[in-house]
């Protein structure tokens, strides 16, 4: 945990420090630790940034979260997402986009995909951000099953067979300013083939505190429709978390 984590201060400060880039947007940390009868530690790290040129825009999006309880690993999954836009009008524009996620504690140890399609941009001003896009692409994903002792501690993963499909990706992106300083936003994601569909859905309201610094709690939701055997079809996560915003 603590190279990744490294890892995730480093690359926030590159794309701080390189300025001739234009990178724009946000990185977010957030730590929660209970201490008494239980003993539960869990972090949770993120890095959203996008690069606006003329007629492309390129963005770039990591996700992490870890979570231990009683020095036992409960949870552990990053993702990294890269999409390119290419604007055909002010409002409508192609894209290409790559997505790769591992999670040891999930219903699938890795998901990974490339899909292309076309998005609208129905509101873009000051206050209200709202966008959709649709398309297709190839995903590949590995089920495994957990077999886990008494403490529920993981002690053997059983690895089932890699599926490459088809898929038929959608997506939403909303952001709207309730005042000077507080927003709410929101990012769905669906990617449907033959045999499963994953939907993942992150809202958060975000309160700045300074030109660089803001408060964000959010509430995620992660859906299989066809999990393998033994597995959950819902995950949800609540985070709290310190942003700081990259200009």
């Amino acid at each position: 945990m603590q190279v990744r984590s490294t890892a995730f201060f480093l690359a926030l400060a590159a794309v701080s420090a390189d300025t001739h880039a234009d990178w724009l947007g946000s990185g977010e940390l957030g730590y929660v630790a209970a201490r008494g009868n239980t003993h539960s530690d869990s972090v949770n790290g993120k890095l959203d940034v996008a690069n606006q040129l003329e007629r492309w825009k390129h963005a770039l999006l990591i996700n992490e979260l870890y979570g231990s309880s009683n020095s036992v690993t409960t949870a552990n999954r990053w993702e990294t997402r890269w999409q390119s836009d290419y604007k055909i009008t002010e409002p409508l524009y192609w894209f290409g986009g790559l997505r790769y996620e591992h999670d040891h504690f999930g219903a699938y140890s890795y998901q990974e995909s490339a899909t292309t399609g076309f998005g609208y941009k129905i509101f873009d001003t000051d206050t209200t951000k709202l966008s959709i896009q649709a398309g297709v692409g190839i995903k590949k994903s590995e089920p495994q099953t957990l077999v886990k002792d008494d403490s529920g501690k993981v002690v053997r993963r059983i690895a089932g067979d890699p599926e490459t499909r088809g898929d038929v990706v959608g997506g939403l992106k909303f952001e709207h300013a309730l005042t000077p300083n507080t927003k709410v936003l929101n990012n769905l994601l669906i990617e449907a083939t033959g045999s499963n569909t994953f939907l993942q859905n992150d809202l958060a309201l975000q309160v700045s505190m300074s030109d660089k610094l803001a408060l964000a709690v959010g509430y995620g939701i992660r859906e299989n429709t066809s999990p393998p055997p033994d597995s959950k079809r819902l995950d949800s996560t609540t985070t709290l978390s310190l942003v700081y915003k990259i200009k």
